[in-house]
């Protein structure tokens, strides 16, 4: 198993390496987070402050580069409080990594990574800053790379398989196997309990908190992320998970942040 689970972080690395979008401090974030990664139960829990003590970063830099990472980008799924000593523990999204290296091989072998894709609609889960400020939707992070089907085998082709293209199946083959032993054997370290309701309405609440942020507009999305700490994060968490919008108006109430408009109507502010 050890010598699996070193493909797939390696892997991740790759990607990392392979993604144009990110910067260079979101790469090294990402970089040092896998890497705490633990291979006998799957914790990946550093701190803020050690990753910022390690790439001799400021806070600010850190929590906004892990912001971009999991919400912008999908590389990583960030638990609140879920790791030692109630730090945030990180999980590393491998589909996503095999997705970004598939498409990356696609390209070095001179073809349309996504040509042969099913259409699908925009995701409109993530929004992607471009180096210039502007905000685009990107396009569906699960969708399959041109020779693979949503089971990660490859589909039928019209040419018979050449050796490179055997070997890319088995490769595949390999790595779906090892990810299905892993998440095996984290659902027992964990008990085999599914993620609490408290947990997944956290998360639910940070994914809105984070859109209600750039409802403001940019300017007010990046003043919030380089002035606020994780203990204000936390408290303006815990607000948007008792009442809808109740935490972008409590950063707007600390910070003063400006923007003039509030979150978007989600219904009233009903309880969550």
């Amino acid at each position: 198993m050890p010598a699996e689970v070193n493909r797939d972080i390696h892997l991740g690395f790759m990607a990392f390496g392979a993604l144009a979008d990110l910067t260079s401090n979101e790469r090294r974030v990402a970089f040092a987070i896998l890497d705490h990664y633990n291979k006998r139960d799957g914790r990946c829990d550093p701190s803020g402050e050690r990753l910022a003590k390690l790439l001799e970063m400021d806070r600010t830099s850190v929590v906004k580069a892990v912001s971009r990472l999991c919400n912008v980008f999908g590389l990583f799924e960030k638990v609140s409080h879920g790791g030692h000593n109630h730090c945030a523990s990180y999980r590393p999204q491998w589909r996503r990594y095999r997705e970004i290296m598939g498409e990356w091989n696609a390209k070095a072998r001179g073809r349309d990574p996504r040509s042969n894709m099913a259409k699908s609609p925009q995701a409109t889960w993530r929004n992607h800053h471009t180096e210039r400020g502007e905000i685009t939707t990107q396009t569906d992070l699960i969708n399959r790379i041109d020779k693979y089907g949503n089971s990660g085998r490859a589909a039928p082709s019209a040419e018979p398989p050449t050796d490179d293209l055997r070997q890319d199946q088995r490769s595949q083959a390999r790595v779906e196997t090892v990810n299905g032993l892993l998440r095996g054997s984290l659902k027992r370290v964990n008990g085999g309990r599914s993620p609490s309701h408290a947990s997944v309405a956290r998360q639910q609440a940070e994914k809105r908190l984070d859109a209600d942020l750039i409802s403001l507009g940019l300017h007010a999305h990046a003043d919030a992320m380089n002035r606020m700490d994780e203990g204000t994060q936390a408290d303006a968490v815990d607000a948007e998970m008792h009442r809808r919008g109740a935490g972008l108006a409590l950063l707007q109430e600390r910070l003063g942040l400006g923007g003039g408009r509030g979150p978007p109507d989600r219904g009233g502010g009903s309880k969550v």
